[in-house]
């Protein structure tokens, strides 16, 4: 989506499981670069280079929550979710990178 909206054309060489393999793969000289969230990112420190996406190219990644109905554990599960939105949650996700919704 992020290529899209740029208005360009990407051939993949590979595609991996995950934006960790991604960022291995990059890390380790395996590809020229890689596309990876910035919370990914942060976690490899001085070992990779970033260019940012311009705000009107990007995308966010949208987690949802909710508890199941009848689980063996719907208490514990509502609370988990109810925490989540929780202001100290909320700080936790900021601090690490995470962009929450308002309220």
């Amino acid at each position: 989506q992020v290529f899209a909206k740029a208005g360009l054309t990407v051939r993949w060489t590979s595609e991996e499981i995950s934006v960790r393999a991604v960022l291995d793969r990059v890390r380790t000289g395996e590809a020229d670069a890689g596309l990876v969230y910035i919370t990914d990112l942060r976690s490899a420190g001085a070992a990779v280079s970033s260019v940012p996406i311009p705000a009107r190219d990007n995308v966010t990644a949208t987690y949802l929550a909710a508890a199941v109905k009848d689980s063996e554990h719907e208490e514990q599960a509502v609370s988990f979710v109810a925490w989540l939105t929780s202001p100290t949650a909320r700080t936790l996700f900021n601090k690490y990178g995470f962009v929450t919704p308002p309220h």
